[in-house]
């Protein structure tokens, strides 16, 4: 017998996503702004950061667990995030903004990258482990 979960996938999906789509939003504020969102900006991408984590870490344990395949649209979100960033780097040199990109933006962005890998990794070595059965 399965057990429930606490929170369903989907409710995990719509709130990294919304939470994703919100930092996107917020760091493209704050650069318009010139640092507008202070100490806020940091503390959505912590949120989000740790939403996705949580959903991420679901996800691959119930693929792993029930040996699913699914879509992997996690690429997309990566795609996002690189867009957003370079977006903002090259807006800066062509404005010649004095705007200097939070660390925090960078560090989420490298923790996107790293989650990213390591579910291609977890996809990579289930599909080995399931050639192997």
């Amino acid at each position: 017998m399965t057990a429930v979960p606490i929170i369903k996938d989907s409710i995990w999906r719509y709130m990294t996503n919304f939470w994703c789509l919100l930092s996107y939003a917020a760091i493209v504020y704050d650069f318009l702004h010139d640092h507008a969102l202070g100490d806020i900006l940091p503390s959505i991408l912590v949120i989000y950061i740790a939403l996705l984590t949580i959903f991420v870490g679901v996800k691959e344990f119930t693929l792993w667990h029930d040996h699913k395949t699914g879509r992997h649209p996690g690429e997309l979100f990566v795609y996002g995030w690189t867009i957003v960033v370079v977006g903002v780097l090259i807006a800066k040199i062509i404005l010649h903004s004095n705007y200097s990109i939070p660390g925090e933006v960078i560090s989420t962005y490298i923790a996107v990258l790293s989650i990213m890998a390591i579910t291609q990794k977890s996809k990579e070595l289930r599909k080995q482990n399931k050639k192997k059965k």
